[in-house]
């Protein structure tokens, strides 16, 4: 497998300018270009005064996708700083060509056998803190979305907890980001699509949606029901967690630390939401039924 590249914010300048000497005679000139790059992300992260590490562990990617990539993690790391302090940051990225070596490495990881290429092509491991995703070159639009889904669940479980976190809101949030994109004017967008509002409205009309199971499904009920089509639940998670961030973060983040403490989904909601969980659900048919 051929190693990706390296991103990171150093914490010795005299130490990092002494390595990057030695390795600039180690290396071709393609590879001294991809370390200038990986200087100049250094660079700007400190000036940010970011502490992060992007470590791409499998196929080589563009220029241009990495730059999208680093930003986009700058954007996530503000984004989850501002819920949970993180002193620092480690996303390790690995990208597959060979569906044979990815649906190995998906065999090997805590996922449950539901997952099949084609219904998935990517998935974080908690175990090794490390985001997998399958590249197919024909589908090179769909990748950074997946890309940043991935990376946002390293961040949830590195801001909330290492071993627990209700899957609507690990879900939503991931496609939160997925359904993001950089603009030159206005930085990081969020895209709650046509398509994802149709569908959240058509479930509110034939009243399908039970936001509170959604909020207590586990790990293989919550995959069973998006797989079986039984109930949508990363669109509606997605909704969920939109409607919350879009509507006031300050609540979105009293809820976030309620969870972080121990608290359940619906606990959590009823604590920081005005009027309650009953409110909340109300709220959210209304602005998703117009």
């Amino acid at each position: 497998m051929r190693r990706g590249r390296k991103f990171s914010t150093p914490t010795c300048m005299a130490c990092y300018f002494i390595s990057i000497i030695f390795r600039i005679f180690a290396m071709s000139m393609k590879k001294i270009s991809i370390l200038l790059f990986a200087w100049i992300c250094a660079m700007s992260n400190m000036a940010r005064g970011q502490n992060f590490v992007f470590e791409n562990l499998g196929i080589p990617i563009s220029e241009k996708d990495s730059i999208q990539i680093v930003d986009m993690i700058r954007y996530q790391m503000d984004f989850y700083n501002r819920i949970s302090p993180i002193d620092f940051a480690h996303v390790k990225l690995k990208i597959f060509d060979d569906s044979t070596e990815y649906a190995a490495v998906r065999r090997n990881s805590t996922l449950s056998e539901t997952f099949k290429i084609g219904a998935i092509s990517g998935f974080f491991s908690p175990r090794d803190s490390i985001a997998y995703v399958f590249y197919i070159p024909q589908k090179r639009s769909e990748h950074l979305p997946l890309i940043y889904h991935e990376i946002a669940h390293y961040f949830t479980h590195l801001t909330i907890s290492r071993t627990y976190q209700p899957r609507w809101l690990n879900e939503g949030l991931s496609r939160y980001f997925q359904h993001s994109e950089t603009t030159k004017k206005k930085g990081i967008v969020h895209n709650l699509n046509s398509n994802t509002r149709g569908r959240i409205r058509t479930m509110v009309k034939l009243k399908q949606i039970d936001l509170k199971n959604v909020m207590s499904s586990n790990f293989n009920n919550f995959t069973k029901k998006e797989m079986t089509n039984e109930n949508f639940t990363y669109i509606v998670a997605h909704g969920m967690v939109y409607f919350l961030i879009e509507r006031d973060f300050e609540q979105f983040k009293a809820m976030m630390l309620e969870i972080k403490n121990g608290k359940s989904s619906f606990d959590a909601i009823n604590i920081t939401y005005p009027g309650g969980f009953i409110q909340f659900e109300n709220d959210f048919m209304t602005y998703f039924g117009k």
